[in-house]
């Protein structure tokens, strides 16, 4: 098995096992927290940036996987609330901005 090392100054996880999906799709939430759970994750779902701040700061995620486009407070906004609280917190946005379909712009 490789050896994995984190970069200076990094936190390295090498198994997440909670992620926290935030995204005001309900179509996005359950496939992907399905998809987690079968593989042994325990997924926290929130469908608005709203619900998913207050569960990212008053949980403890391995992982928080966010959308930027969402109504009330957007990911952009979440993200930095999140980092303000918890600079350590890794944090992977998915968003379809820009992609196909996208009305942006």
């Amino acid at each position: 098995m490789p050896s994995q090392v984190a970069a200076p100054g990094s936190t390295w996880i090498a198994s997440p096992r909670r992620i926290l999906l935030i995204d005001d799709e309900p179509r996005f939430l359950d496939f992907v927290s399905r998809g987690l759970q079968s593989e042994g994750f325990e997924v926290g779902v929130a469908s608005s940036g709203v619900q998913g701040l207050e569960m990212a700061l008053s949980g403890h995620y391995d992982l928080v996987v966010l959308d930027l486009l969402m109504p009330g407070l957007d990911g952009t906004s979440l993200l930095r609330k999140v980092v303000d609280r918890r600079p350590d917190q890794p944090v992977i946005i998915l968003s379809a901005l820009g992609g196909p379909g996208s009305k942006v712009g």
